[in-house]
C-alpha cells in the first residue's frame, strides 16, 4: 500500500483513492502491498492518527462500495442465515425448553405460570462456581509455551501481554456468563475485535500575569478536543440465539460462515466507518431499523421476560440501536 503523510496532516490514501500519489501495486493474494510513513507526536498517537495507523494495517480492500460485490455478499449472508435456521429449528425449540427449565418454569404450563420448578437452576448454579475455580484458581490461569529454547523472552512477553488483556477486558466476569450459557446450550461463543475507543474531553490552559493596575490576571484557554481513551482488544460473550455457524461441519474453524447478530447504536457503526470498516453507513443516519429475527429469540436471552414486551420502545432521546449482521467466510 503506498501511503504518504505531511507532517501527521495528510490522510493515508486508500488503494483506490483517486489521489496524485497513485495506488501501490497488489500482491498475489490480491493483499496491497508498499510502505507507508506515519508521523507520531509527543503525546502518543491521535485519534486522527490511529485512522491512519488501522489504514495501514489493513491490507484488503473494502469492496463494500462496489455494488455487485455487495450485492453478491448480502445474498451469501442471507441464505447462510436461512440454511442456518432451518437446520437448527428443532434444536432451538429445545434450548427454549431448558431455558425456560433453567427459570423455574414447567413446561406443562405457559410460561411464568404459577408452578415454580427450580431443580435445574439449582443444578447450573452450584457447578458454575466450580467451574469458576477450576478455571481461574491459578494466578496466571493459563501458561503460554515456546517451542524453542531461543523463544523463551518471547514467551514471557506474550504471556504477560495476554494476561494484561484479558484482565483489562475483566475477563473473569464473563467466565459464570459463559459457564451458564455452555450448560444450558451445550456451547458458548466469545468474539474478540480491535477497537479504538475516543472521547471529547474538556482541556483548559490557564496563564497568570500582572495587569497595569498591579493586581493578578488569568487568561483562560477551553478546549473541546478528541482524545484516544482505549485501544486494543475488547471480548463479549456472543448470544446463542443469535449466532450463526455452518452446521454441515463438526468443526466451526473449517465451516463455510461463522458470525453472529449484535446490537450497535448509530454511532458506534459511524465510529467504525470513519476506521474505513464499514461503507455507505451514512444511510442509516435516517433509517429506521427491519429485525427480521424472531422476536422470542431476542427476548429468551433477557431477565425480563416475559414482562420486556412492555419496554419494546426506547424512550425518546435514547440512541437508536440497529441490529448488525457480523459473518466472516469465504466469497467467491
Amino acid at each position: 500500500m503506498s501511503i504518504i503523510t505531511s507532517d501527521g496532516i495528510e490522510p493515508l490514501l486508500r488503494p483506490d483513492d483517486p489521489r496524485p500519489s497513485g495506488p501501490g501495486s497488489r500482491g498475489p493474494s490480491g493483499v496491497d502491498v508498499g510502505s507507508a510513513t506515519l508521523s507520531l507526536g509527543e503525546d502518543g498517537l491521535t485519534p486522527e492518527q490511529v485512522k491512519r495507523w488501522h489504514y495501514a494495517f489493513t491490507p484488503y480492500r473494502n469492496y463494500a462500495g462496489d455494488k455487485k460485490i455487495a450485492d453478491r455478499a448480502l445474498s451469501w449472508a442471507k441464505e447462510h442465515y436461512r440454511i442456518y435456521r432451518d437446520s437448527t429449528t428443532d434444536l432451538r425449540a429445545k434450548w427454549q425448553s431448558l431455558w425456560d427449565l433453567y427459570h423455574g418454569w414447567s413446561l406443562a404450563n405457559e410460561r411464568g405460570g404459577g408452578v415454580h420448578v427450580p431443580e435445574v437452576y439449582k443444578m447450573v448454579e452450584t457447578l458454575v462456581p466450580r467451574i469458576e475455580e477450576a478455571l481461574l484458581n491459578y494466578d496466571p490461569w493459563f501458561a503460554v509455551r515456546a517451542r524453542r529454547q531461543t523463544d523463551q523472552y518471547q514467551e514471557r512477553r506474550i504471556q504477560q501481554y495476554l494476561d494484561y488483556e484479558l484482565d483489562a477486558n475483566k475477563w473473569p466476569s464473563l467466565v459464570p456468563y459463559a459457564a451458564r450459557a455452555y450448560m444450558i446450550h451445550g456451547f458458548c461463543a466469545i468474539k474478540s475485535w480491535w477497537a479504538y475507543e475516543t472521547k471529547f474531553v474538556i482541556e483548559r490552559d490557564v496563564s497568570r500575569s500582572t495587569g497595569t493596575d498591579g493586581r493578578p490576571r488569568f487568561d483562560i484557554t477551553t478546549r473541546d478536543v478528541e482524545k484516544l481513551i482505549y485501544e486494543g482488544p475488547r471480548l463479549a460473550l456472543v448470544n446463542n440465539y443469535r449466532y450463526v455457524v455452518d452446521t454441515s461441519v463438526d468443526d466451526p474453524q473449517r465451516g463455510l460462515i461463522s458470525g453472529d447478530i449484535c446490537d450497535m447504536t448509530f454511532d458506534q457503526i459511524a465510529a467504525l466507518g470513519e476506521m474505513d470498516v464499514f461503507e455507505n453507513w451514512q444511510k442509516l443516519s435516517e433509517a429506521q431499523p427491519s429485525v427480521q429475527e424472531e422476536n422470542w429469540e431476542r427476548q429468551m436471552s433477557q431477565t425480563v421476560w416475559p414482562y420486556n414486551g412492555l419496554m419494546g420502545r426506547l424512550p425518546d432521546g435514547a440512541p437508536r440501536v440497529i441490529p448488525v449482521f457480523e459473518a466472516w467466510g469465504p466469497l467467491d
